[in-house]
């Protein structure tokens, strides 16, 4: 049975997990290895920790260590592109070195602080969409949408089919569209909104006799 989301104070640790949609069965050896260097390019960007893990074929589960957010440094712009660097390819970084070196050269202190604390606020944290600059009804709405998708999942075995009907299926994926079309209008200025999400369905069939091995840390 699924426990209540707690949030910690100082260092934490959490349990995270998620599933792929209608349990299908990407993840082969070639996608487990992919998925975990991706983790461990999050992981260092993030200064996170992730303490140990298990990629399914078509679940995950991560032990991750929270820091405490006193602890957490302050960027400036040699650590932010060090940081960029674990996650980002270099024309990415080429972009964001010419943004650094505009505000510098412009001799605008707030244009480079601002740029620091766009990457600031995704430093150190488990819950990020707590720090995106979008209104308290669309933070509340997220939050809401997610302890409702933690009803689709049988908590007594994730990797099985929802449990869902068909209608609650459709009635969440309409309430996911209608938020990202939100998040996509409040944040149209400074961010770019990428649309992958993949709806939820009712599968026919339900079984647990498949279930390859394990890429466990």
């Amino acid at each position: 049975m699924r426990h209540s989301r707690l949030r910690g104070e100082g260092l934490s640790y959490y349990h995270c997990m998620s599933r792929v949609v209608d349990r299908r069965q990407i993840f082969d050896d070639a996608e487990k290895e992919r998925f975990v260097g991706i983790m461990r390019k999050l992981e260092a960007f993030h200064g996170m920790r992730v303490v140990t893990y298990c990629v399914m074929s078509n679940h995950f589960h991560l032990l991750v260590e929270e820091p405490d957010a006193k602890e957490v440094r302050d960027l400036n712009r040699e650590t932010l592109l060090e940081r960029a660097a674990h996650l980002y390819n270099a024309a990415s970084i080429r972009d964001l070195t010419e943004e650094l070196d505009r505000a510098e050269l412009g001799g605008n202190p707030k244009a480079l602080q601002d740029i620091l604390d766009r990457y600031q606020e995704r430093m150190g944290d488990v819950f990020p969409h707590t720090k995106l600059p979008i209104s308290v009804e669309l933070k509340s709405q997220i939050g809401r949408l997610i302890d409702r998708y933690d009803t689709s999942v049988d908590w007594d075995y994730p990797p099985d089919p929802t449990p869902w009907s068909e209608e609650q299926c459709s009635e969440f994926n309409e309430a996911v569209r209608d938020m990202i079309l939100q998040l996509a209008r409040e944040l149209s200025h400074d961010y770019e909104t990428v649309n992958e999400f993949n709806p939820i369905s009712k599968p026919t069939e339900r079984g647990r006799d498949d279930e390859p091995d394990s890429v466990v840390d």
